[in-house]
């Protein structure tokens, strides 16, 4: 079964003008990184194309990652410039090793498994009572079922940097269930390299923080408000001994003009 590798948008001389994330991770690149070079890069001896959408045909995909994919391309035509699109498609990478599976299977945690190109290989049943999801329904999907909104394209970027380059990412995530609902969850990402050191999965491990940090915000409003309440309670008591001291200087004030 083919699954889609990732998009590119190339220019009339064979530019790369836009590399999606999921085709530059394939090849163990960064998608900015490619912005500017030659397409045959990625897909040496690959027929330039032409004016008219082309039926697929397969190609090398170089890179780390290199295999024979399926390629197509559409052109688009805009005002003194023609782009064309190019869909790359082929075989997913390795599934999860079945003793990461096992391993993942015992772990209280909520454990997903991805390939080199962030597809879901699998999920235990921890994931699937924090999120709300089945492992079938995230066959051949991405992480990014999870996205809510609140974490920026920077932020996501930054991620893959450190766990592309080997490190691991430790932080908390603000991710959306399958019914909508938000949730924080406190998440560790590992890469799992081959015997070359070179990443050929990776593995998230995460718990449900939502309730912790509702504790904390509610102990943060409540220091607020008895803040709040000291320092309107002290301003009260200087206005009151302001009051009375102004009653006391009155009568004084008299004599002293008599």
């Amino acid at each position: 079964m083919e699954y889609l590798q990732g998009t590119l948008v190339v220019d009339r001389r064979g530019d790369i003008m836009m590399c999606s994330g999921l085709l530059a991770r394939r090849v163990g690149r960064c998608a900015h990184e490619l912005a500017g070079e030659p397409v045959w890069r990625l897909l040496p001896g690959w027929t330039p194309f032409g004016e008219r959408r082309a039926e697929s045909s397969l190609c090398l995909l170089a890179g780390h990652g290199a295999a024979t994919v399926r390629v197509s391309w559409e052109p688009v035509h805009l005002p003194g410039e023609t782009l064309f699109v190019i869909e790359v498609r082929g075989p997913p990478e390795a599934p999860a090793p079945s003793a990461l599976a096992a391993a993942a299977e015992l772990s209280p945690d909520a454990v997903m498994i991805t390939d080199r190109c962030g597809v879901i290989r699998h999920v235990n049943a921890a994931f699937e009572a924090m999120t709300g999801y089945y492992r079938m329904e995230l066959a051949g999907r991405t992480p990014a079922v999870l996205k809510s909104g609140v974490q920026d394209t920077g932020f996501y970027r930054d991620l893959w940097n450190t766990i592309l380059r080997g490190g691991v990412y430790r932080g908390v995530l603000v991710n959306r269930r399958k019914s909508g609902e938000l949730y924080h969850e406190e998440k560790i990402i590992r890469p799992v390299p081959d015997a070359g050191g070179r990443a050929t999965h990776f593995v998230s491990s995460g718990r449900d923080i939502s309730e912790r940090v509702r504790e904390l915000q509610a102990l943060r409003h409540a220091a607020t408000a008895d803040s709040a309440m000291y320092r309107a309670k002290r301003a009260g008591g200087y206005a009151f001994r302001f009051h009375r001291q102004l009653l006391a200087a009155v009568p004084q004030l008299a004599c002293a003009d008599a």
